[in-house]
């Protein structure tokens, strides 16, 4: 045990300084408005608000409470930075479905004994849930399917 819950203060930290630079940059850069008549920086801000205030309730008891020590696991990091990745670089070329589909399997990846049941069932509700979030219901011309090369 050590001093200190460090897996804790690492995320609240996190959390904080994630929080405050949304809520600074939304305020610097965006009209707030009122809230009888919301600008297009009042929402990030109070989402930048409400993130930096629940990291900062993750991290101060954290800061007096016995943890375990912190280690770092490389491959869910690099499978996690990779999905992003994966999904800019096939949304524009092959299309909404395929790009979710893409990154949930590398995102799988994270862990070390994935199931190809479960990655195929949140691959295909995801994929559903994306159309008809985005093009169905809002109304975004994104291309369902595509092939650009």
């Amino acid at each position: 045990m050590h001093g200190r819950d460090y897996r804790d203060v690492v995320g609240g930290l996190l959390a904080t300084g994630g929080g405050v630079f949304v809520f600074f940059y939304a305020w610097a850069n965006y009209d707030l408005g009122t809230l009888a008549h919301m600008g297009p920086g009042l929402f990030p801000a109070a989402l930048g608000f409400v993130m930096a205030a629940m990291g900062a309730v993750v991290l101060v008891p954290a800061l007096f409470r016995k943890g375990e020590a912190l280690k770092l696991k490389l491959r869910p990091v690099i499978a996690i930075v990779a999905s992003i990745a994966v999904f800019a670089l096939t949304i524009g070329r092959f299309g909404l479905v395929p790009a979710v589909v893409a990154t949930v399997v590398v995102s799988s990846l994270a862990e070390t004994r994935p199931n190809v049941w479960t990655i195929a069932i949140l691959a295909a509700a995801l994929a559903g849930l994306g159309v008809l979030i985005f093009v169905v219901a809002l109304g975004l011309p994104i291309p369902l399917f595509a092939w650009k090369p």
